[in-house]
């Protein structure tokens, strides 16, 4: 099956993609019953890859870095054993 990380980055992807304001990690975590830390981890490595972004402050979060539909799961799936970014389309 899929791993934790894979599945963590698919929820995040998915909740992100259906919402219109910054979502917090923990909001996300809640929601999903995932582990708070592990998520800031995994979204840390998406904003790295240049999936989501980022927004510091009380009121920050994440959010998708481009059009949900130009995102590509095979390319996410294999980012977790290769290092390249896939996010080059959401810029």
């Amino acid at each position: 099956m899929f791993s934790t990380t894979f599945r963590y980055s698919l929820i995040s992807l998915l909740e992100l993609a259906n919402s219109e304001e910054l979502l917090q990690a923990g909001t996300i975590a809640s929601r999903h019953q995932l582990s708070h830390h592990y998520l800031a981890v995994v979204l840390a490595e998406l904003r790295r890859l240049g999936l989501v972004q980022s927004h510091k402050g009380k009121k920050g979060g994440y959010r998708l870095a481009c059009d949900p539909q130009q995102l590509n799961l095979l390319d996410l799936y294999h980012s977790r054993s290769e290092e390249r970014r896939v996010g080059k389309e959401c810029r």
